[in-house]
């Protein structure tokens, strides 16, 4: 009686349907904005190297992305990895280049480090926090994956 039992429940899980993800919308992702203030922000690539120190004095991270001073944003999909220095310096790379003329970084296939150096020893709050945002961002299943199809990624 008991095996005959068993039977049936593997049967009967063999037959249901996997459960579904549910996934909620991005206006329901509960992330306050969270700033951080910089001593030093420089973009570098291969052969350039921008220093944005002035334009650039705090990182803000939100729902999406995260916002360099008042001009530039990176969505969190660009997002290669992130490197933590040490205390004091974090190296975020994405997917990006820098445009020569004016400094700014524009998304395409090509690997671009973006250097953080915070006032005080933050490094491992920042990475802590980046990670949560980019894993409840990840709940909103939106985001543009066209990254996962550059050489760079692979």
């Amino acid at each position: 009686m008991c095996l005959r039992h068993f039977v049936e429940t593997l049967k009967s899980k063999k037959n249901s349907t996997p459960p579904t993800t549910k996934y909620i919308p991005l206006q329901n992702i509960l992330c306050e904005p969270e700033s951080f203030n910089l001593q030093r922000c420089i973009y570098h690539s291969y052969n350039i190297k921008v220093n944005k120190t002035e334009k650039v004095q705090c990182v803000e991270l939100q729902k999406d992305r995260f916002v360099l001073g008042e001009e530039e944003h990176i969505k969190y999909e660009h997002i290669s990895h992130v490197r933590r220095i040490s205390p004091f310096m974090t190296i975020v790379y994405v997917f990006a280049s820098i445009n020569k003329t004016y400094g700014t970084l524009h998304f395409e296939d090509h690997p671009t480090g973006i250097i953080f150096t915070f006032e005080r020893p933050l490094s491992n709050k920042f990475v802590i926090t980046l990670l949560k945002y980019i894993i409840s961002y990840k709940k909103y299943n939106s985001f543009d994956k066209t990254a996962m199809s550059f050489k760079s990624f692979i």
